[in-house]
């Protein structure tokens, strides 16, 4: 068996902004789509985190795990300062990525809520992801 966090690895995700600097993290949540923070992507893209409407545009990604790229645009927006702030995006990447990269396995808990605590590459804060079921 590999290294314990190569699992949680092989799906963080490193978000930049168009001059190349990160701005957040985000992972792998099933095939072809990223799941992240709405104030992450609003900054990758130069855009009001609490805008609204779902900003448009290539947000430049970096698979943590072997340095691989892409990119993605927003399918799902859920920002700050709405009548139930989450602070969530989930990105569609534009290309399959390369490479041992997957998506994250998230589990479901007694209250038959998915969660995923990691430890943000960039503040190194744990941080907690959760959504409901469908």
């Amino acid at each position: 068996m590999e290294h314990s966090v190569h699992s949680l690895a092989s799906s963080i995700v490193r978000i930049r902004n168009a001059q190349g600097s990160v701005v957040g993290a985000g992972f792998l949540a099933a095939e072809g789509l990223v799941c992240t923070c709405a104030h992450v992507v609003a900054a990758a893209l130069g855009t009001p985190p609490n805008a609204k409407s779902r900003p448009e545009g290539d947000v430049q990604l970096e698979f943590f795990l072997d340095g691989s790229t892409s990119s993605g645009t927003v399918e799902a927006w859920h920002p700050q300062g709405g009548p139930q702030p989450e602070d969530i995006a989930v990105l569609r990447l534009n290309a399959a990525p390369l490479g041992r990269v997957r998506a994250a396995r998230l589990v479901c808990d007694a209250l038959g809520i998915d969660r995923l605590w990691y430890a943000s590459p960039v503040t190194g804060q744990n941080t907690r992801m959760s959504a409901t079921p469908p």
